[in-house]
């Protein structure tokens, strides 16, 4: 089990890549931006992000402004 910080929020999970992670915490089919210890992570690069303890995950809603 590792830890990370999802948000700001400490969480404990066995998910070892990225697209474990989303899929675990029911997010996968929602649109995000996602960035890894604050770099961006391309949709098509979940499967190959592995995560390690104390990574840093920001799930991000996309806005539409003006």
């Amino acid at each position: 089990m590792i830890e990370l910080v999802v948000n700001g929020q400490k969480l404990h999970t066995q998910a070892e890549t990225l697209i474990a992670l989303l899929k675990e915490q029911g997010v996968i089919d929602k649109k995000y931006a996602v960035a890894v210890n604050e770099s961006f992570v391309a949709r098509a690069q979940y499967h190959d992000c592995q995560l390690s303890s104390g990574d840093r995950i920001e799930l991000v809603t996309p806005m539409q402004g003006g």
